[in-house]
This record gives structure tokens, C-alpha cells and sequence, in this order.
């Protein structure tokens, strides 16, 4: 039986105050978390550069609720955050807006590993044509102290892949040409995008958000490496501030209609 060292939760969420819950809440809920862990854990993560866990709110349309969902990506960041955040209590005090945090019910969506994930999309015989990526919440990347509010191939997938080359226990992929290779099998289709602010105390971060849609070329490999890394995108977040709500997205993936 494999390790688990991929857990995402969810916690259904609404204020006591009544007030609107905003998808800038993250940078509250980070406090939370920072709340329920260790000190010693706590003071690891705000030195780190690469946040082994991702957490947001999103609205789910279908079910009428806000929802609060935390990915952990290491076993190590299951262990010291996930397992303590999940037997918070269903009140938490919310200092900044004058009011409570209620959680009217949590659930485990996906436990897994990194070696599943690989074998799920590199150990089979499809291929994947097309990943329609939504940024459900403002993402953005940071060069040379400027914010860049556009997205482009090369910054989302190596996004993506500093990630997965951080906290994989399965093959990594730091080959530079593999990444041009990778980058190169990949082409925009089609984006819906806006630009979005995220409110971070007291400041405005600019990002994007909404629809961008890729084309992978006919590489098997590069185009089902592309699909993996964008699945896991999906767990790691995209881009700066994921561990405060930014850069979450979701992805639909289509693959390569074969004729017998």
C-alpha cells in the first residue's frame, strides 16, 4: 500500500456575521493555519520559498456554499498541517472581521502520491490533445520586482514543475532542453482572461483570471508530461501567493480521439 503524500480538503464555509464571504479571505484563513500548527512548522513555512501546501476559497455554485480548500504535498505537510487543521473546531474567531468562521462540514477529496499521478498519465497508452485551464482565483507571477498579469506557457508550466521537482518521492524533470521541449509541444488556443486584483492586508496584488486554453502537439511524451504537470497545477496552485489564496485553478483535459 502507497504512502499518502497528497491529501486535499475541503471545509463548506459561511461567516456568523452574515458578511460576504471574498476570495481574499485566503490571506485571513493563512492565519488561521499558521494558528493551528506548531511554531516550529510554522516558522519553516514562512521561510520557505516553495510552500509545500496550496489553500483558497472558491464558491460552488451547484451546492449555494463557500468553500475553503486546503492541499497539503508532501507527507510531511499532511502530517504537521492537514492532520491538526482538520480537527479545528467548527467556530473560529476571526479577529479581522469582527466575527466567527463557521464550517459547516469538511471532507477528504483526494488522497494520492506522486508516483500514481506519473503512472496515471505516462504509464498508459493515451494521449492528451487539449487542457482547458480556469484561474479561479487571481494569479500572477513576479519579474525582476514587476508583477507580470499576463500568462505565458513558459511561466505556468515551470511554475508547475519547480513544484512537482520540489516535493516528488517519483521521477523529477530538470532537464532545461526537456522544459523547452515541453514548451515548444504546447501552443494557445484560445483565452478569456481579465485582470483581477487580490487584496493582501494592505495591499492590491494584480493578477489574471479566467479561461486559458492549450494545445498540445503530437509528442506523446511532452504532450502527456504537459497534461501530468498541469493536473498538478491544479493541487500546487499556479504562480506567487499560492499559500494565501492566489493562483488556484482548475483544469479539464481532452484527449486524442484514436480510430480502430
Amino acid at each position: 500500500m502507497r504512502t499518502v503524500e497528497i491529501k486535499v480538503i475541503e471545509f463548506d464555509i459561511h461567516l456568523d456575521t452574515r458578511q460576504k464571504i471574498v476570495q481574499s479571505l485566503g490571506s485571513v484563513l493563512h492565519g488561521v493555519i499558521m494558528s493551528c500548527i506548531s511554531t516550529e512548522y510554522a516558522t519553516f513555512l514562512h521561510a520557505t520559498q516553495t510552500p509545500p501546501y496550496h489553500q483558497y476559497v472558491y464558491y460552488d455554485k451547484e451546492r449555494n456554499t463557500s468553500v475553503w480548500r486546503i492541499t497539503a504535498l508532501s507527507e510531511e505537510s499532511i502530517q504537521k498541517l492537514i492532520t491538526p487543521l482538520w480537527n479545528i473546531s467548527s467556530t473560529i474567531k476571526l479577529i479581522q472581521k469582527n466575527g466567527s468562521l463557521i464550517i459547516d462540514d469538511r471532507r477528504v477529496v483526494l488522497e494520492t502520491d506522486y508516483a500514481s499521478i506519473a503512472q496515471s498519465f505516462l504509464g498508459d497508452t493515451k494521449q492528451y490533445k487539449k487542457v482547458d485551464i480556469t484561474f479561479v482565483t487571481p494569479t500572477s507571477f513576479k519579474v525582476n520586482q514587476a508583477y507580470e498579469i499576463f500568462p505565458n506557457i513558459e511561466r505556468i508550466m515551470r511554475s508547475f514543475l519547480k513544484k512537482w521537482n520540489a516535493f516528488s518521492t517519483s521521477d523529477v524533470y530538470d532537464d532545461e532542453e526537456l522544459f523547452q521541449a515541453l514548451c515548444d509541444n504546447i501552443y494557445v488556443a484560445d483565452y478569456r482572461m481579465r485582470l483581477q486584483k487580490f487584496y493582501l492586508e494592505q495591499t492590491k496584488i494584480p493578477g489574471f483570471q479566467g479561461n486559458y486554453m492549450l494545445i498540445c502537439k503530437r509528442n506523446m511524451i511532452l504532450s502527456n508530461l504537459a497534461a501530468m504537470l498541469c493536473y498538478y497545477g491544479s493541487l500546487c496552485g499556479c504562480g506567487i501567493k499560492v499559500a494565501v489564496g492566489m493562483g488556484a485553478l482548475d483544469i479539464e483535459l481532452e484527449e486524442v480521439k484514436r480510430v480502430l
